[in-house]
Formats: structure tokens, C-alpha cells, sequence
């Protein structure tokens, strides 16, 4: 698990840096949580009781 949690931050730079120099840094946080809302959304069904 270390591994994995060191690695992503130098691909999330990767990834992220060049995307922030054309998007500015709150949309791109706003867009992202807004992304894993929907997505935890979906991902969770409702149960009905």
C-alpha cells in the first residue's frame, strides 16, 4: 500500500500539472469532486427496506 500511495503523487503532477497551467487549480478541484460524488452515486445502490 506505501508503494502504490508513493507513486501517485508524482503521476497525479504528472497529470495534473500541465492540465493546471490551462484550467485554474479550484475548477479543476470543483470539477474532481464533483466527479466523485456522481460517482460514489452510482456506485452505491439504495437499499429499500
Amino acid at each position: 500500500m506505501g508503494m502504490i500511495s508513493t507513486s501517485m503523487m508524482p503521476l497525479g503532477m504528472l497529470i495534473f500539472g500541465p492540465i493546471a497551467d490551462i484550467i485554474k487549480i479550484e475548477l479543476l478541484l470543483a470539477g474532481t469532486g464533483v466527479f466523485i460524488m456522481i460517482r460514489r452515486y452510482f456506485r452505491t445502490k439504495p437499499s429499500i427496506n
